[in-house]
């Protein structure tokens, strides 16, 4: 049987289902937003799409830890950082400019000068460092949805926080010792089990401390086990089956969980413990087989920009057309909308840069060799 890594070593080091994991998963998280924006999430809530909604984000940092995995055994830390913060920060800073001088000043309640004089106003410039602030001066105040400029910022604080795990990993070059990566990802997964069974933390799921919460006991938290799930993949990638079989059984289980499961389930921990590993093998059995190529969507990665700029459009479609308030043809208008706005992202803001940093990373070279064929 053939492992992950003798599959990667086929198609050169790139699975050829991630570009179609990532667009799914960002089109995934529009989907889901559709609901929340027009004011239906009961409806979606009370069906058995619950578990596809839960799995969105830990299949997205599996995703990532996998990608990323590789810059810990092969770049030093000042370049690993470089590159994350050229691929990251210069779309984020335009979207959170085009939402305060562009977005808001059109859709605010309140007079320019107030709108402009606000703290608020200038609070909103912290989400570029992961201090994430929700609100502009009286924007979006009368929709479903309420006051919530770009709701999808919430997973910078933790994506952070993975760079940082990465950054320890390239530092103390825990790549060769895994077993202390592997014993973080189940403590982080095991540890809030225990804490919920003896009663530690609130009928919220929280405890008083809002490191301890960050770490542990949030929605978010999550996201770091799956983030290293998706790197202990990848460091293990020559002694982990490609498995068709494993494939199938994800999907069953995954699938059983959904089909049985509540929403509610979402407030136990055992649910992460039970469900990640699975999510974090299903999402890098996908990634690496022949997916079909998306039309339009093969033009550049546009997953970012879709993940990026969808809430904050997505509100202010709400807003122009207040009668779209059917969650399908307002996804199928949201879609569009955010792929535009990606697409120009990508060829006038990301792509440029990326291109600077080919000389340390791996999808800046495989840019720079499509340019030029």
């Amino acid at each position: 049987m053939k492992s992950l890594g003798s599959v990667l070593d086929e198609y050169k080091g790139f699975g050829p289902g991630f570009d179609f994991l990532r667009i799914a998963l960002a089109a995934s998280v529009i989907w889901f937003h559709s609901f929340v924006v027009i004011g239906q999430m009961d409806e979606l809530r009370a069906t058995s799409a619950w578990f596809y909604v839960y799995s969105i984000m830990p299949m997205f940092f599996a995703l990532s830890g996998f990608l990323i995995a590789a810059s810990a055994q092969r770049l030093n830390l000042s370049n690993f950082l470089l590159n994350r913060g050229l691929r990251i920060v210069p779309a984020l800073v335009v979207e959170i400019c085009i939402s305060a001088f562009v977005i808001g000043p059109i859709f605010t309640a309140v007079s320019y000068r107030e709108y402009f004089s606000s703290p608020v106003f200038w609070h909103y410039f912290t989400n570029i460092v992961g201090w994430i602030q929700y609100k502009l001066p009286g924007v979006f105040i009368s929709l479903p949805s309420a006051g919530v400029v770009n709701q999808s910022l919430w997973t910078i604080p933790f994506e952070i926080g993975c760079y940082v795990l990465i950054s320890l990993v390239i530092v103390f070059r825990l790549a060769g010792r895994l077993w202390l990566i592997i014993s973080l990802a189940a403590a982080l997964l095991i540890l809030p089990v225990i804490a919920q069974a003896v009663g530690f933390v609130g009928v919220d799921g929280k405890t008083a401390s809002t490191a301890m919460n960050y770490l542990l006991f949030t929605r978010g938290a999550v996201l770091f086990p799956s983030f290293l799930l998706g790197a202990i993949a990848y460091f293990l990638r020559y002694h982990i089956p490609a498995s068709t079989s494993g494939l199938v059984c994800c999907i069953v289980f995954c699938s059983i969980v959904s089909i049985v499961g509540r929403d509610e389930w979402k407030e136990y921990y055992l649910l992460n413990l039970i469900s990640i590993p699975a999510l974090a093998y299903l999402t890098v059995l996908i990634g690496i087989i022949p997916m079909p190529r998306v039309p339009l969507y093969s033009k550049g990665d546009y997953s970012y920009g879709v993940y990026l700029y969808g809430y904050p459009l997505q509100q202010t479609l709400v807003s122009l057309f207040p009668k779209l308030n059917s969650w399908l043809p307002f996804f199928t208008a949201s879609m569009i909308v955010a792929t535009v706005w990606a697409a120009i992202s990508w060829h006038v803001i990301e792509k440029p840069i990326l291109m600077q940093r080919k000389k340390f990373s791996f999808v800046g070279r495989r840019i720079a060799a499509t340019e030029q064929k």
